[in-house]
C-alpha cells in the first residue's frame, strides 16, 4: 500500500507527442480524477489551449466544489523570487551604508524605496 499523496503529474502522465497514446490516456482521466481530492492547475496562458485539460477541469468540477481545485499562475514564484533578491539587496545595501557611513536607520528610509519596486515588479507582471 502506498504512503503519503500520490500526484498525477499530466504533463508527464498523458504522452504529449504520440496522438494514440494520449487518447488512451485521456479516456482514463476519470479514473484518476475520482480518486483525487484536489486539483493544482499551474496556469499558464496556454493551458486551456489544449482541448483534454478543458475536458480535466470540467471532468474535476463535475466530481468537486471548486474549492477542491487551486489555480497558480506560474508568475507566483516568479514574483516570490524577485521579492526575495530585491530583500537581499535590501539587506546588503543597508549593511554596506551602515558600515561605512554608520548611520544605522537605513532599514526605515530604504524601506518605502524596497517596496515601491517590488510593487512596480508586481505590477508589471500582472499585465
Amino acid at each position: 500500500s502506498c504512503q503519503g499523496p500520490i500526484v498525477f503529474l499530466d504533463k508527464t502522465c498523458i504522452h504529449q507527442e504520440d496522438l494514440n497514446i494520449q487518447r488512451r490516456s485521456i479516456e482514463k482521466l476519470g479514473a484518476f480524477l475520482c480518486h483525487s481530492e484536489t486539483m493544482v492547475i499551474c496556469y499558464t496562458d496556454i493551458y486551456l489551449t489544449k482541448l483534454w485539460t478543458v475536458y480535466e477541469v470540467a471532468s474535476f468540477l463535475s466530481l468537486y466544489p471548486i474549492q477542491h481545485m487551486k489555480v497558480i499562475p506560474t508568475v507566483v514564484p516568479l514574483l516570490l523570487f524577485i521579492g526575495l533578491v530585491l530583500l537581499y539587496l535590501f539587506g546588503l545595501v543597508s549593511l554596506i551604508i551602515n558600515c561605512f557611513v554608520g548611520f544605522y536607520y537605513t532599514e526605515h528610509c530604504l524601506a518605502p524605496f524596497a517596496w515601491y519596486a517590488f510593487a512596480i515588479v508586481c505590477r508589471r507582471s500582472a499585465r
